[in-house]
């Protein structure tokens, strides 16, 4: 009777430590996949922003997407930054002009930090080449 029992105890012991391990594990993939399907959407803000940044949003295809970056923003970024995104849309609306520096620097320091990457002290710089046929 006994040996039936810690036989017994030993098999529920065991399920109930790989039910467990099965659930953190699939918590812990769950959490990653949201992780890296955010910075990708934020790197891809990001960028849409950058490029848009110092530049005529009178071009459609560069006004939207620098509306979709900020639309990303507001949605997978921090409070902060969700803030800072509505502030330049309702500059924008309001002066046909805002500046975008301090949400690029936000952006860059926090998708620095989960790609574990070194933080830097200056800001980002985005250089502007003009010149040449504009058009085409």
């Amino acid at each position: 009777m006994t040996l039936a029992l810690t036989i017994f105890g030993s098999i529920a012991t065991a399920a109930i430590a790989a039910v467990l391990a099965h659930r953190l594990t699939s918590r812990r993939d769950q959490m990653n996949r949201r992780n890296d399907l955010r910075v990708q959407y934020l790197l891809t803000a990001y960028r849409a922003i950058a490029d848009t940044s110092h530049r005529d949003l009178a071009v459609a295809e560069t006004a939207r997407a620098f509306e979709r970056g900020l639309a990303d923003i507001q949605l997978l970024g921090s409070k902060e930054q969700a803030g800072m995104a509505v502030a330049i849309g309702k500059a924008l609306a309001e002066n046909g002009d805002a500046g975008m520096d301090d949400l690029l620097l936000s952006l860059r320091d926090e998708l620095r930090d989960e790609l574990r990457l070194d933080s830097l002290i200056h800001p980002p710089s985005h250089a502007r080449v003009v010149g040449g046929d504009q058009t085409g």
